[in-house]
Order: C-alpha cells, then sequence, then structure tokens
C-alpha cells in the first residue's frame, strides 16, 4: 500500500455548476472567488476556465462567453480548455 495514492473526492458536474453560476451573475462570480481555488477543480480544464474567469473578474471585465473565450486565447489556454466554440 506505500504506492498507493489517494484520490480525493472530485464532482464534474459541481465544478461546472460552480463555472456557470460564475458566468451568470457577478455576486455568484465574487462569493466564489472567496471560498474557491484553482487547485480545488479536478478536471484541469475546469482550473484553466476558473482561472480565466477569476483575472477577468480581477480586471472589472464583465464575464460573458465571449470575453472568456478572449481571455483564454490571451492565457494561451484555450485549446487546453477544449478549444473554441463553434
Amino acid at each position: 500500500m506505500g504506492s498507493m495514492r489517494r484520490v480525493l473526492p472530485q464532482d464534474i458536474d459541481a465544478e461546472s455548476a460552480v463555472l456557470s453560476a460564475m458566468m451568470l451573475d457577478e455576486q455568484s462570480c465574487s462569493r466564489a472567488l472567496e471560498f474557491v481555488e484553482e487547485k480545488h477543480f479536478y478536471k484541469s480544464t475546469h482550473r484553466f476556465i476558473f482561472r480565466a474567469i477569476a483575472t477577468l473578474y480581477e480586471d472589472g471585465i464583465e464575464v460573458d462567453i465571449i470575453t472568456l473565450i478572449d481571455r483564454l486565447k490571451k492565457l494561451d489556454l484555450l485549446e487546453k480548455s477544449g478549444g473554441n466554440v463553434k
């Protein structure tokens, strides 16, 4: 058992719900940023999206799909986060 690594609990749907709420409402975004950190996301694409949302919020830019895609591009994370919306 010495080499077994413990897998932390994760809920991909809950991660998606947090990111969605952050995009829908500025107050939800602010609240989430008080309690949630990038490292709390299990799925790497969710970590990248969270990072982009957080930087938009910190820069005072409204978070929506257009600004999010633009920020992911600027952070060179668009492809790593699932690519462009078609």
